[in-house]
């Protein structure tokens, strides 16, 4: 199996976990895992390089996201950890994950997409790194309990992003806290 197709999980709300195979899967398609509502975490393999629009769109028991090299599963961690092999994250990948709190986007990401985490009304933290060069529309749209941005760059590089200003008021009315530490 080289993909996780549209819509082939979709609805499962008894669905808690998954566990794929390293290096067989490459890309997880369109609304794949949406409104699995139980879905705690997903170990995303190195091997994928995309992730499709509303692939986890309303996965409400999802509490963060992080890179997997830094994930302790064994302290507890619940939630998505995203590689540095995935280049591309599509719109509405994340909305709707109601439990979502901390996240960390990897490097590799250039694009915070349409809608990407629209609707992640518990989020608190995100770290973007310095790679992240644009915001699309309603990126962070209703995350109103968005109280931290980590940014790994300048504040003079977080001035070039472009931030588009429909509905991303949560980004940029959050503390900036900037140089993360490795």
């Amino acid at each position: 199996v080289s993909s996780i197709e549209d819509y082939l999980f979709a609805g499962c709300t008894n669905l808690s976990y998954v566990y794929t195979n390293e290096s067989a899967v490459v890309s997880i398609g369109k609304y794949a895992f949406s409104n699995c509502s139980n879905l705690n975490y997903f170990l995303i393999p190195s091997s994928v390089t995309s992730i499709d629009e509303y692939a986890f769109t309303g996965c409400t028991g999802i509490t963060g996201i992080a890179v997997s090299e830094k994930v302790n599963w064994e302290a507890g961690f619940s939630g998505i950890a995203i590689p540095e092999s995935v280049k591309s994250l599509g719109e509405y990948v994340f909305s709707g994950c109601t439990s979502l709190k901390n996240v960390e986007i990897s490097d590799s990401i250039t694009t915070i997409e349409d809608g990407l985490f629209s609707g992640c009304t518990c989020m608190e933290r995100i770290t973007l790194p310095v790679s992240v060069v644009q915001v699309n529309p309603h990126g962070f749209a209703n995350c109103d309990n968005l109280k931290q941005v980590n940014y790994c760059g300048s504040l003079e590089q977080w001035s070039e992003i472009a931030i588009d200003s429909l509905e991303n008021d949560s980004l940029t009315s959050a503390e900036l806290i900037v140089g993360c530490l490795e």
